[in-house]
């Protein structure tokens, strides 16, 4: 299994991409990269519009509209945040694997037959008449010398036309040959692209059984794939990690979360008649906190809503989503990536709720997610489950409480210890039969 990453700073996105040989996974390298750089143009070209917009020379009335437009924009893009999960419900997010598969025909035309050269007429005798009037036709001397002349001029035109005509035909066949040698290497060439196409077609059709029969890679790539599918604004990362266990039927999802920056701090244009200008108006700290906290609830939930929603094989009981977010540490400079909220949830428990009507963070809890109280601090917590790449195994958890007594001191207890003594505690604090025995994977 060959292993790609790829990136794009503007776009804030990152991918690994995944392949059966080196070949598949430059292709899909290329292919991911060639779609960002689509995107990325459209967004500059967007950006270059407003610009020039925006340093026209505009009147008042001109200035006025611009206000308008620019707040309409801007509150589109905020409630495109409040409908995040809502605009994913509905929607059939499995992967289509028709449209996966190229149908197209082969892009280069046939060689067109050529038009062969059109052979001039055949010179006639009666084409060089001898030019004889009475007089000349009495005196034998000018007579003969008239029609032989007329006959050496025939002669001359004919052995012209001949050779013509032969030249002519050289060219005809050669312009034949060239096409029939043309027209044999465009059906090599087009055989060759069709078995592409055939074998392109077929690995497709692989990849679908290869799901169907729920086999690890496969159900993890096909995961990856309907995640990938998901819209998010501008700025979102879009970066997965994702892992399968067959025998759980458990898959594990590390996703990246946007930082509060990604969010759009400004909620409406207005127009100063004073100054003959149009000002941003910027959202509150609070709104923006309390947005930040909405927009991660929601990213986690509508992730699990769309793994269950698509899980066409059956594969899926249970899916941990682990949400990291990568920030700069005001204390220290240093970049860190934490995980700031993790949740589990059964399939069948999970597509009960009706997710038109929820409220994020309150489904969040109710569904046993664990996150702080305040998304905006970038409090770590521990993944509820993660998996241990070296033997891809899950590390158990074990008692801790029952070994404690009044004289134990926690500041100098083993962290590892620690780890579980918080996670028997949040079982006691919120009993959940359902993952009271799961499985809590420690990164060491």
């Amino acid at each position: 299994m060959w292993e790609i990453r790829i990136s794009h700073p503007g776009l804030n996105k990152f991918r690994v991409l995944k392949g059966e040989t080196q070949q598949d996974a430059q292709e899909k390298a290329s292919m991911q990269m060639k779609a960002w750089n689509e995107q990325w143009q459209r967004i500059l070209q967007t950006r270059a519009r407003e610009e020039q917009r925006q340093h026209a020379a505009l009147n008042k009335e001109q200035r006025k509209q611009l206000a308008e437009e620019q707040t309409k924009d801007a509150e589109e893009r905020i409630a495109a945040l409040d409908n995040l999960l809502r605009a994913a419900v509905g929607k059939d997010n499995r992967v289509a694997w028709s449209k996966l598969k190229d149908h197209s025909r082969y892009p280069v035309a046939q060689p067109a037959k050529p038009q062969p050269i059109a052979v001039s007429a055949e010179p006639r005798r009666d084409s060089f008449p001898a030019g004889l009037n009475w007089f000349s036709r009495l005196i034998p001397s000018i007579r003969d010398k008239r029609m032989a002349q007329a006959e050496q001029g025939f002669r001359t035109a004919h052995s012209a036309w001949q050779l013509a005509k032969a030249e002519t035909e050289k060219r005809n066949r050669a312009m034949h040959q060239q096409h029939e040698r043309d027209l044999e290497d465009w059906n090599s060439r087009k055989g060759t692209w069709l078995e592409g196409q055939r074998k392109g077609n077929a690995a497709i059709d692989e990849k679908q059984a290869v799901y169907m029969r729920c086999e690890p890679h496969a159900v993890a790539e096909y995961c990856e794939t309907v995640l990938h599918a998901s819209q998010y604004p501008e700025g979102f990362p879009s970066s997965f990690e994702l892992d399968y266990v067959a025998d759980t039927r458990i898959l594990v999802v590390d996703s990246s979360l946007p930082p509060i920056e990604a969010l759009p701090t400004t909620k409406a244009h207005k127009y100063v008649a004073t100054r003959d200008e149009v000002q941003p108006v910027d959202v509150s700290e609070s709104w923006l906190n309390r947005t930040y906290d909405s927009v991660l609830y929601q990213i986690a939930l509508r992730t699990l809503y769309e793994l269950f929603q698509s899980d066409e094989a059956g594969a899926l009981d249970s899916v941990v989503f682990n949400g990291w977010v990568n920030s700069v540490d005001k204390a220290t400079g240093q970049e860190v990536n934490a995980c700031v909220l993790t949740i589990q949830s059964n399939k069948t428990e999970f597509l009960e709720i009706n997710f038109g009507q929820v409220e994020p963070k309150a489904c969040f809890k109710k569904l046993k997610g664990i996150s702080a109280s305040k998304l905006t601090a970038l409090t770590p917590v521990r993944p509820i489950m993660q998996l241990n790449k070296e033997d891809k195994r899950f590390i158990p958890s074990r008692e801790v409480v029952d070994g404690l007594d009044s004289s134990a001191n926690l500041a100098a207890m083993d962290w590892e210890d620690f780890e579980h003594l918080i996670r028997e505690v949040f079982e006691m604090e919120f009993p959940c039969p359902r993952t009271a025995k799961t499985l809590i994977a420690l990164t060491y």
